[in-house]
């Protein structure tokens, strides 16, 4: 029994969706990653200023009061969006974009390795096909539903 094409196709389909998803929660993981690594130098900057302007005598005496004013208002924003970048991010960290990548990846990467075994007869190759390629799909549908700008745009 030979494979049927659209089981064959759809998993090819399937496989190419997997690692265009896969490849965008990875990108977000990253971007996710770079914003918190951005504002956890940022806050230990204005930090560093900010306990040099009222804690170190010299800087202290050399700074006008207007300017110390400053520093304390731009401390005190950088602690609030830090706060509330961390609370935002904490729901979905770099981490689990990561982890969701290689998971769908996982599926491309083995419906591919069922469609090259040779090994294989048909009809368990088809069967296996269709299986991973169901999986694939339930698994695509809670990213989905967890996060659809993931997904390419739908074409009308």
């Amino acid at each position: 029994m030979p494979l049927a094409s659209t089981s064959r196709e759809l998993a090819d389909a399937t496989a190419v969706l997997c690692r265009h998803i896969a490849g965008r929660l990875a990108r977000r993981g990253e971007h996710v990653d770079h914003v918190l690594q951005t504002l956890r130098i940022l806050s230990m900057l204005v930090g560093v200023v900010a306990f040099l302007a009222a804690s170190v005598p010299d800087v202290k005496n050399n700074v006008p009061q207007a300017w110390q004013s400053w520093i304390t208002v731009i401390a005190a924003v950088t602690l609030v969006v830090g706060s509330l970048a961390y609370m935002v991010i904490g729901k979905n960290p770099p981490e689990r974009f990561r982890d969701y990548a290689r998971y769908i990846e996982g599926y491309a990467s083995r419906l591919e390795e069922i469609i090259a075994d040779e090994a294989l007869q048909a009809d368990v190759k088809n069967l296996r096909i269709m299986e991973v390629t169901r999986m694939a799909n339930v698994n695509l549908q809670d990213v989905r539903s967890l996060w659809p700008w993931a997904f390419p745009k739908e074409r009308v």
